[in-house]
């Protein structure tokens, strides 16, 4: 299948591997919606071909301080959002990066997740680093629970996906993929 996005209208994806952990650095673009949700869509280059997958923060965070001290936490909520064969891609080359087990992968259309900013406020996101924890399928057994580390430079256009633990691998995976 064809993709919708051009090759090179994307930037490389740079993959990190240390420690034992796998991080991706993806370029980023983003825009708010009449209802307020920050979309921010995220396209690369990875391996010659085109990923992208789409990201939708709630405009609403609640904000707790972090006991004993002076910083806070910032809670809200998101989705993950399939922007067609290119998201697939995305879960394909993720998961052969972790080396899950290779079947092919189709994203869900969606899927919604609760996120914390971490000792960075997302209400800044258009300003400055944001760096968030989502989670997903956090009702959900451990199949399926996984978390992962966002952090996001919008004025830079790029997107940090950070793994929080190998051990969320496939239920990572599992969520994101139908």
């Amino acid at each position: 299948m064809a993709s919708s996005f051009p090759l090179f209208g994307c930037q490389k994806v740079s993959v990190t591997e240390e420690e034992g952990f796998v991080d991706l650095t993806i370029g980023v673009k983003h825009e708010t919606l009449d209802n307020g949700r920050l979309r921010i869509d995220a396209c690369g280059n990875l391996g010659g071909e085109v990923i992208a997958f789409r990201i939708e923060l709630a405009p609403d965070w609640k904000e707790r301080q972090i006991e004993g001290t002076d910083q806070f936490f910032y809670f809200g909520s998101g989705a993950f959002i399939r922007m067609g064969v290119e998201t697939d891609r995305f879960i394909s080359k993720l998961a052969a990066l972790y080396g899950v087990a290779p079947i092919p992968f189709a994203a869900r259309e969606s899927l919604d997740f609760q996120v914390v900013g971490l000792a960075s406020d997302p209400r800044q996101i258009l300003e400055s680093v944001v760096k968030m924890k989502f989670f997903l399928n956090a009702e959900a057994g451990e199949n399926l629970y996984s978390e992962v580390f966002v952090n996001t430079d919008l004025k830079g256009g790029r997107m940090d996906w950070n793994e929080k633990d190998p051990e969320y691998r496939a239920p990572l995976i599992k969520s994101l993929s139908r």
